[in-house]
């Protein structure tokens, strides 16, 4: 089952992506984000090849700012596009009750669940509570699986 595409994601996506392209000015590249009707945003960039482009600098950043806890569940997510996307998937997670809280990061397309200390007590727990909430997010429109070790 494929996800719904947000109406505004084109837009959504030009505005989030602006601050990082700004730096590359018209002589190096140009950017567009087109969409057409039932249809993915696609991220189209050209590059000036006649001019040379200035150094790039890669930057990591990490959501949660830390080391995932031992006892979290992780979820690949796909089909998140845009950060409305992203809270409804914490949302859904949210709203089962074996779940105490969630994190979700759209750019690493993961969820990072907490479950309560309740659900904790069985053998494979994490692996029966993550592909059950695998399976609640795929059945909602984001596929989703189980990362396991």
């Amino acid at each position: 089952m494929e996800s719904a595409l947000c109406l505004n994601m084109p837009m959504q996506i030009q505005m989030s992506l602006k601050p990082l392209f700004k730096p590359l000015n018209r002589q190096f590249a140009t950017w567009t984000i087109q969409s057409a009707a039932k249809q993915k945003p696609s991220l189209v960039f050209r590059f000036n090849h006649s001019s040379q482009l200035p150094p790039l600098r890669c930057v990591s950043s990490s959501a949660g700012g830390g080391d995932i806890p031992s006892d979290a569940i992780v979820l690949n997510v796909e089909g998140m596009m845009c950060d409305g996307c992203a809270n409804n998937v914490r949302k859904l997670l949210e709203s089962r009750p074996q779940v105490s809280s969630a994190t979700v990061n759209l750019t690493a397309a993961k969820a990072v669940v907490s479950a309560v200390s309740e659900e904790k007590g069985s053998p494979n727990w994490q692996k029966q509570l993550g592909e059950a909430l695998a399976q609640h997010l795929t059945n909602c429109g984001f596929n989703s699986t189980f990362q396991g070790e």
